[in-house]
């Protein structure tokens, strides 16, 4: 009886380890595939990459009229923005109208196609030439304007356990990592924008974090009070209720869909070309 019992056992566990051993190969074929797509997506933007064009640069939330401002001060593109210029984001386009443009936080794994649609869930399983993916896209909230000329901007991303889409986000948590790597560029449309992040923070959904447009100038100071309160980290950046935010939402990683770890940054500058 106890011998019947034990080879049951056996064939049991066996079982339960042929389970996992299947698992784990099917999400690392998984991860596999949403590499090739990205790198894909790398190797069509930088196909015919060459010296970026001279940019027209923007300063965000000037003092003076923009006529009066001297040119000599308006700073130069840095290294990175160069670098989002030369990126061929039409290329991309002609494979998918929905690539609205790149995003990227230097020296992460976060460096991808930017996708806009007009349902919620589109892109949340889907890779940014339309095909099927275990890890999506990264994508902007469809309520956002595309222009990014909302006062409150959300992307969204899958925190994925290889470290890859937004899955570097949880890196925020450490006040040192924001210190060398203080900014997010997204270029679109001809634009290259540079964000620089002031808070991270596991936020309730429905909170303000996730609201968009607020009724008042007072609406909108309350909400930037709130993410301040929250956030993980000390920055000298402070935002007011006449900038433009972004926010980078992701799950937690924890099984409580009750919340997101989300970073946000303020725009700093933006240039032209």
């Amino acid at each position: 009886m106890l011998g019947k019992l034990r080879r049951k056992l056996k064939v049991l566990l066996a079982g339960v380890f042929l389970i996992g051993v299947f698992l784990m190969l099917h999400q690392s074929n998984q991860y596999r595939q949403a590499e090739q797509k990205q790198a894909q997506a790398q190797q069509i933007a930088m196909q015919s990459v060459k010296q970026a064009p001279t940019p027209t640069t923007e300063p965000v939330m000037q003092e003076v009229p923009e006529e009066k401002v001297p040119l000599e001060s308006l700073p130069e593109p840095d290294e990175q923005a160069k670098q989002m210029m030369a990126l061929d984001i039409k290329a991309l386009q002609t494979v998918n109208p929905d690539v609205l443009g790149w995003i990227t936080i230097p020296d992460t794994n976060i460096n991808y196609p930017l996708m806009a649609a007009d349902t919620a869930d589109e892109y949340l399983h889907t890779a940014w030439d339309g095909s099927k993916s275990y890890s999506g896209s990264i994508y902007l909230e469809t309520q956002n304007n595309r222009e990014f000329s909302d006062f409150h901007s959300i992307i969204y991303g899958h925190n994925m356990a290889n470290g890859t889409m937004f899955g570097n986000l949880i890196l925020y948590k450490k006040q040192e990592f924001l210190q060398t790597h203080p900014y997010v560029y997204i270029v679109s449309g001809g634009t290259v924008r540079r964000y620089e992040i002031f808070a991270a923070y596991y936020a309730q959904v429905g909170s303000d974090t996730y609201y968009i447009n607020f009724s008042s100038e007072q609406r909108r100071q309350e909400a930037i009070n709130y993410y301040l309160e929250q956030s993980f980290l000390t920055s000298e950046r402070i935002p007011t209720a006449q900038d433009r935010l972004l926010t980078l939402s992701t799950c937690t990683g924890t099984g409580d869909y009750s919340q997101r770890l989300v970073v946000q940054a303020v725009l700093d500058i933006s240039w032209k070309y």
